[in-house]
């Protein structure tokens, strides 16, 4: 992993697998086996693919100024395990406004679920 982490490349090669065929990969390693993969695959630079952020707002009746916030974010990639964070995170705060909109439809602060599509620069 130090190698697709490590690297000092714009495009970072990666290839999934089924978690069952993980599963078996690592557990012949751990039991001292050397398993071979052979992987044919092809890909295409597509340049700059457009991201989009999403905000759902359910309104106050007396007090509009005041807020309760909500947020998630999509950020993660192949190499890494974001796809469970972003999943997790995304499905639990719409679940939460789908809740609040359902027991309590009209609230007197407004509620905000902001979903951030993109990694952060640092």
């Amino acid at each position: 992993m130090d190698k697709i982490f490590g690297a000092y490349t714009k495009a970072i090669p990666t290839v999934d697998i089924a978690l069952e065929d993980y599963g078996l990969l690592y557990r012949l390693t751990e039991s001292g086996d050397k398993p071979k993969i052979s992987i044919h695959t092809e890909s295409k630079e597509r340049g700059v693919v457009p991201v989009f952020n999403t905000i759902a707002e359910i309104k106050g009746t007396e007090k509009p100024d005041e807020y309760v916030i909500l947020s998630a974010h999509f950020d993660s990639w192949d190499g890494g395990t974001g796809a469970t964070d972003n999943g997790t995170g995304t499905l639990t705060m719409m679940e939460a406004m789908r809740i609040l909109k359902k027991v309590y439809p009209n609230p007197k602060e407004r509620s905000s679920l902001g979903i951030g599509a993109a990694k952060k620069k640092d």
